[in-house]
């Protein structure tokens, strides 16, 4: 993913583009982004496996349970996701592989 600069850009660019999309735009309007930013970092550098990161936030299903998600914003996320690391220059294996690490999530984030 880059290291630390590689995993803070994927986070800006995929909460950046999550946020202008009509569908998933509600769910960050008020939230502060810089906040959600250092989360999501954190989250996600544990997630990769580096660089590591003392996580101290809520769990994902915690972080998203007040939050009226479908499978319909899920898979929208999923699109976004792969957008932002295109956009960051990661290969198409970090791609695959990133979408594989959070398809696991996805009973979390919709509380199911």
């Amino acid at each position: 993913m880059g290291g630390k600069d590689g995993v803070m850009k994927f986070v800006e660019r995929l909460d950046e583009i999550s946020a202008k999309d009509e569908k998933l735009a509600k769910f960050f309007e008020k939230i502060d982004r810089k906040k959600l930013d250092e989360h999501e970092f954190q989250y996600f550098s544990n997630m990769f496996g580096g660089p590591k990161t003392n996580y101290e936030g809520k769990s994902v299903r915690q972080a998203h349970e007040q939050l009226p998600l479908s499978d319909e914003h899920f898979k929208i996320y999923m699109e976004r996701t792969k957008e932002a690391l295109k956009d960051v220059g990661a290969e198409q294996n970090v791609i695959d592989e990133t979408i594989k690490l959070f398809q696991t999530k996805r009973s979390e984030v919709l509380n199911q």
